[in-house]
């Protein structure tokens, strides 16, 4: 898989970590047009001869989202960043990596200054042990710290952090490390995603969220497959993504491609691809219950 394919699967996730800024109706079935431009081709997944495509949402719309589904931090919910002392692999630091870049992510989503402060010092000391002190630039770690009050530019900021990781791993030929990092921070966006969904007195939007997962899902497991390298960590993380898209089978999603328009500013070719999810809370309690179980297993 190319470095800009594994680039988007690296965004689609970064994104999962702010899944309820996607916008959609609330309610069992909803309705999203994304953009798609000739200059999202490049980061296309490949699967045989067919290509896959989703958009992803920008990081701050996510406080409409949140306050209309009438969230509430629960600080209860998070890995405890005391707790990443008990990871002595390099497997279970690489997957709790993610799960506190999950976690900082969401406490700057509701203004928890001290809570991402303590998350962000668990998460560069964690990327240190894993021998990643070189994937980030001093100036970065100085940005974030400073912005650590703006929510908005925190989450803009988080999402950098990463994708540097991201590089510094691919230019070391360590795939199977960011595959890791990925897909724990992935299983803890669902987690309080599920959770989320069963407090907010307003949910019909986080459900419709968890469905559309199945799209992300297909992917990730794409790139897993292709980051193992023989990596038995990867190899049994991907089996159980692969029964999370089991149970996912019962999730219907329906793509059409709309009109293909150029723009008039700038000769831009749009098309607006419309998606109709069908959300089955049996379903989404059997997934709930999936994602709990597997995401626990990371964090013991």
């Amino acid at each position: 898989m190319s470095r800009t394919n594994i680039r988007t699967i690296f965004l689609l996730t970064a994104c999962t970590l702010t899944l309820w800024s996607c916008g959609g109706a609330g309610g069992e079935e909803a309705e999203n047009e994304d953009q798609f431009t000739e200059e999202d081709a490049s980061g296309l997944v490949n699967e045989g001869e067919k290509v896959v495509y989703y958009g992803t949402p920008s990081l701050v719309e996510v406080a409409s989202i949140m306050e209309s589904s009438g969230a509430e931090f629960t600080p209860e919910l998070l890995n405890d960043p005391e707790a990443s002392i008990n990871y002595s692999t390099n497997n279970s630091k690489a997957l709790n990596l993610g799960v506190y870049g999950a976690d900082l992510a969401y406490a700057a989503m509701f203004k928890h200054t001290q809570e991402s402060i303590n998350y962000l010092k668990t998460v560069k000391g964690m990327a240190e042990d894993l021998g990643m002190s070189g994937a980030f630039e001093t100036e970065l770690l100085a940005t974030i710290e400073t912005n650590i009050n703006n929510r908005d530019s925190l989450l803009d900021l988080v999402t950098d952090f990463y994708w540097s990781a991201d590089a510094y791993l691919q230019d070391n030929d360590r795939s199977n490390v960011a595959a890791l990092i990925i897909a724990g921070g992935w299983m803890e966006s669902m987690y309080l995603a599920c959770n989320m969904s069963s407090i907010s007195p307003n949910n019909g939007e986080i459900k419709t969220k968890i469905a559309e997962q199945k799209l992300i899902l297909k992917n990730l497991v794409l790139f897993m497959e292709d980051a193992a390298k023989g990596d038995q960590g990867v190899i049994d993380m991907n089996e159980k993504l692969k029964e999370l898209q089991k149970i996912y089978e019962g999730i219907e999603i329906t793509q059409e491609t709309g009109v293909v328009e150029t723009q008039e500013s700038g000769g831009e070719t749009v098309i607006a691809n419309e998606t109709t999810v069908n959300v089955n809370n049996t379903v989404l309690m059997e997934l709930c219950a999936k994602f709990g179980e597997i995401r626990n297993e990371i964090v013991k």
